[in-house]
């Protein structure tokens, strides 16, 4: 059919104004979701500024919120779940603070808790005498190092009962009441029902001794992120956080030096606003062979440092971030046997420990666990410039204010234990 030019001409505007239309609208489309998405952005920022002012402000239930978020693209996320826990066999946990450390060792008195209640409920109190041999990790836990008075009541839990799913039930909610937290290691007990009408609970003979450590903590003020990509002994790759020449000033106040000798004997406490505080020492002595020898060392330098222990404005601190988790079975316990006060013949069937701990330029946290199942048997400065940096072997302990014990302590060599990005030099 051939088309009139009046006709052409109105087909050509009708399809101009079909492509103009259709641009117009495609053009609001895109204004209307980038609009949703600049709205759905500044509301994102609204609420990472409001978790980041209520850190400020100390609130520390912002994990347990969830509130979360991924800076690379702002997206919140939700709370990192419990990584999984494991046994190493690099990463040494020491039940106490006699036993001997290895290049990387880590300590956490929960597991000394749950002895001395073993020791308080069977033997009233006095030292766990073996039928069946003795061994250094049974006689560093009868020295009792570490008592529950060193801590304040809200720093642990700790419950003494049968091994049944009641008492099972009563620690989940203990622990989740208290500190907001589930276990790593009941789920790998067996727990007897006891809810049936005919079960006689005094005839159980099985018991179990629980604690839980649990404490979160954080700087007044975050210290900066001054690198991301450092050295630690032979290992690249490593994050570190701390105080240099560009840092203000209001970081400084929230360090204090305990001694400083040289560039490889140091020591230094970080002050946070929950009160507990976290002790650094760098030293060229080797020669320790537990962790109560390091304590003592570090009380006797500390006593006789007599120079400046303010963190001046020409002193630097460098501190890697620290993140592990480990399990520990002490095998060594299992199958032993002693006597209880009422005659009876008991034996350790289980005896496991836990400790997640984690530091960066905010804050950190540790969580600790430990249990003991025991079952009836019936078979027998100068003027220069300082630079605190612990950036090869050092030692990091907590300690809660005002108290005399730390209630953790370890020992970082290998860095690949401790940050996954680190990576071995050639």
């Amino acid at each position: 059919m051939k088309l009139k030019v009046g006709s052409k001409k109105a087909l050509v505007f009708i399809v101009l104004f079909g492509l103009i239309l259709g641009v117009m609208v495609g053009a609001v489309l895109i204004n209307m979701k980038k609009a949703a998405a600049d709205k759905n952005y500044m509301d994102l920022q609204k609420q990472k500024l409001d978790v980041e002012n209520r850190i400020n402000s100390g609130d520390t239930n912002i994990v347990n919120n969830n509130e979360l978020y991924d800076e690379k693209d702002n997206e919140q996320i939700e709370d990192e779940p419990n990584r999984p826990i494991k046994e190493s066999e690099d990463l040494v946990v020491v039940p106490t603070i006699l036993d001997e450390i290895k290049n990387d060792s880590a300590y956490c008195p929960t597991f000394q808790i749950v002895w001395n209640e073993l020791s308080d409920y069977f033997c009233g109190g006095k030292p766990v005498e073996m039928l069946n041999g003795t061994n250094p990790l049974i006689d560093n836990l009868n020295e009792r190092t570490f008592e529950k008075t060193d801590l304040s009541d809200d720093y642990y839990y700790v419950k003494v009962g049968k091994q049944v799913l009641s008492v099972k039930k009563e620690i989940e909610d203990g622990i989740k009441d208290k500190f907001n937290e589930t276990s790593d290691i009941l789920d790998m007990f067996e727990w007897v029902d006891d809810s049936g009408e005919n079960f006689d609970i005094d005839a159980y003979e099985a018991y179990v001794f629980y604690s839980m450590l649990k404490r979160e903590f954080t700087f007044n003020e975050p210290f900066d992120v001054i690198d991301k990509n450092g050295t630690f002994n032979d290992f690249t790759n490593v994050k570190y956080f701390g105080i240099n020449s560009d840092s203000d000033n209001k970081l400084r106040n929230q360090v204090n030096v305990l001694f400083y000798e040289d560039y490889d004997n140091h020591s230094v406490l970080l002050n946070t606003k929950q009160g507990d505080e976290v002790i650094l020492l760098k030293t060229s002595d080797d020669s320790f062979k537990n962790f109560d020898e390091v304590y003592k060392y570090l009380e006797n330098k500390t006593n006789k440092f007599d120079g400046e222990k303010e963190f001046t404005e020409d002193d630097t601190l460098k501190v890697p971030n620290i993140k592990f988790d480990v399990l520990k079975e002490y095998n060594e316990l299992i199958g032993k046997t002693f006597n209880s006060d009422d005659g009876k013949s008991r034996e350790i069937s289980e005896a496991l420990q836990t400790i997640r701990f984690e530091i960066d330029n905010e804050g950190g946290k540790i969580k600790s666990e430990a249990i003991i199942a025991v079952k009836t048997s019936a078979i027998i400065a100068p003027e220069e410039k300082r630079h605190f940096n612990y950036n090869d072997t050092f030692y990091l302990m907590l300690r809660e204010k005002g108290k005399d014990k730390p209630y953790f302590m370890v020992k970082v060599d290998n860095m690949n234990l401790f940050q996954e990005n680190a990576e071995k030099m050639d």
